[in-house]
């Protein structure tokens, strides 16, 4: 997202359960007032130089499809990047002990 929506208004899709899952929302975030009484978003933050709002865009909608932002919380990798991309999602076990291991998979770590 490059420019904030004039009508605050949001549709981001997810894939949940490998589906397509269209998930409408507002640009009123959760936030509380601290230092100096300025309010401060509780949850994600603006990303980037440019204060890029889609990290709250995004943790707000997940937190729609999950129910509350308490039931968002924690979670794993994958289950985040399978549900933003719909694609199958892979992970690798690295224990640090062996630098080949995973020089294997990725080339570059000789």
């Amino acid at each position: 997202m490059n420019k904030k929506n004039d009508n605050g208004i949001y549709a981001i899709k997810f894939f949940v359960r490998g589906k397509p899952w269209i998930v409408v929302i507002d640009d009123i975030m959760v936030t509380a007032k601290y230092n100096n009484n300025v309010d401060y978003l509780i949850f994600a933050s603006p990303q980037g130089n440019d204060d890029a709002f889609w990290a709250p865009l995004l943790e707000k909608a997940w937190a729609k499809v999950k129910g509350t932002y308490t039931a968002s919380e924690a979670g794993f990798t994958a289950t985040g990047l399978r549900a933003i991309t719909g694609s199958p999602v892979f992970e690798h076990e690295f224990d640090g002990k062996n630098i080949d291991d995973i020089s294997k998979y990725y080339g570059y770590m000789k």
